[in-house]
Formats: C-alpha cells, structure tokens, sequence
C-alpha cells in the first residue's frame, strides 16, 4: 500500500512538472510573440497614435526612428517611479547631444492623476511625457512589473527590455552599448 501511494505521487508530481512547463513555454512564446507585434504596432504608420503628451499633442514613437530610444512606463502608485523619473531626467540632460530621447509613458491614468503626480516632483524637463490612459504600451510590450523599461536601437529594435527600476549606471550602459553598436 504504502508503495502504490509513493509511486502515485510521483506520477502526479511529474505530470504536474510537466503542465507546469508547457504552461511556462506557452506563457513565454506569447511574450516574445507580443514584443515582436510592439515592434510591429509602435512603429508602423497604421493610423494616429494611441499617444498623447501631457499638453495633449500626439505623440509619434516613429518619429523619434534615427534616435536612440528609451521608453519607461511609469505610474503615480509605483514607488519606484519617483526615483527613476527623476534619474531619467537626470539621464536625458546627460545624453541630449547624443541622439538619445527619453520618453515616459504614464500607464493607464487620467491625465490629472498624472499631473498631480508629476507636480509632487522637480521638473523633468527633459522627458517627453506621454500619458497612456488605454496602457498600450504596456500591454504592447508584454510588461510583467512597475516600472519597466524598453530600450530601442535607432531602428526601433527592442534590444533591452528591463522590468523593475533600471538605475542611471545601468541606463548608461545600456544605451552607450547601443550607441557603440550601431556606429561599428
């Protein structure tokens, strides 16, 4: 008796073992699947962007192709968005001869949550602040955690995608490489 009940929960540990893995290879084919059509969707010319800056003026990932991008998604509830937004800024002014542009998507709140937000910070003069109020962007990348970040060659490649808050070190490195990279 007491053998049958150990090989039973073995068979049911390893057929669990096994669910568990095709769930994880199914949940990770999505992903990348969804970061290929972010690519696709962000920058494509198909209709009027889903992106407006905190003015209300439309926003153009496109427009930005020939520059080294980096795109947060950053949230008034997310702990963490205080210092990066800040670091970002601190990141833009930096690199702002460099072709780098530095673009911080709002996830899915209205514009006045994010005004009031922002107001409680120092200025961030030089981010392009967009406000997501659909999450698009998020969703468009596959986003798992607050904040995120997604770094774009010139040609808008994702060549780095960061979940959690990514440092000024790091952002620096990430983005030197890919300015090395792309003028080899």
């Amino acid at each position: 008796m007491r053998k049958s009940y150990i090989v039973t929960l073995l068979v049911l540990s390893v057929l669990i073992a096994f669910a568990v893995g095709v769930a994880y290879y199914i949940h990770d084919k999505a992903v990348r699947e969804e970061a290929n059509q972010a690519d696709e969707t962000l920058f494509s010319d198909a209709g009027e962007s889903p992106y407006v800056d905190k003015n209300g003026n439309g926003v153009s990932l496109e427009g930005n192709l020939g520059k080294v991008i980096v795109v947060n998604s950053w949230a008034s509830w997310s702990p963490f968005s205080v210092e990066e937004l800040q670091s970002l800024n601190q990141f833009a002014s930096e690199y702002k001869d460099k072709n780098v542009v530095v673009i911080a998507v709002n996830r899915k709140e209205t514009k006045e949550q994010a005004e009031r937000f922002l107001a409680t910070l120092p200025p961030l003069e030089n981010l392009q602040i967009v406000i997501d109020t659909k999450d698009f962007f998020y969703g468009a990348v596959g986003g798992y955690a607050m904040p995120e970040t997604v770094f774009y060659d010139s040609r808008g490649t994702i060549i780095e995608h960061r979940q959690g808050a990514v440092s000024l070190e790091d952002t620096k490195r990430i983005v030197d490489s890919i300015i090395n990279t792309t003028e080899e």
